[in-house]
């Protein structure tokens, strides 16, 4: 086992997330939509269940997702993510 630092091991994760997040591909198959997402909160990911997801709102180029529990800011406009996630549950009210 090779040794390593508590904090390079953290950063070395939190790369593998991000590219993992930023290379993958949201879009399913609309018989199969995915029941859950990760988002970003601090310095971890956190698993997100659409069914918690209250709304979510634009903020210039981000998007806000507000669950019953928390508040997410994510780094993508609001027409793209909800584009990508293509969700059946996720519908734009507004514009």
């Amino acid at each position: 086992m090779k040794p390593f630092e508590k904090n390079g091991l953290y950063a070395a994760m939190n790369t593998a997330f991000s590219n993992f997040e930023n290379n993958r591909d949201l879009k399913h198959n609309a018989n199969h939509p995915t029941e859950s997402l990760f988002l970003k909160d601090k310095d971890r990911y956190e698993k997100v269940l659409i069914a918690d997801i209250l709304f979510m709102a634009a903020e210039g180029s981000y998007c806000k997702v507000v669950t019953k529990t928390k508040q997410y800011i994510y780094s993508i406009n609001l027409k793209t993510f909800i584009d990508k996630l293509n969700h059946p549950d996720l519908i734009r009210v507004h514009r």
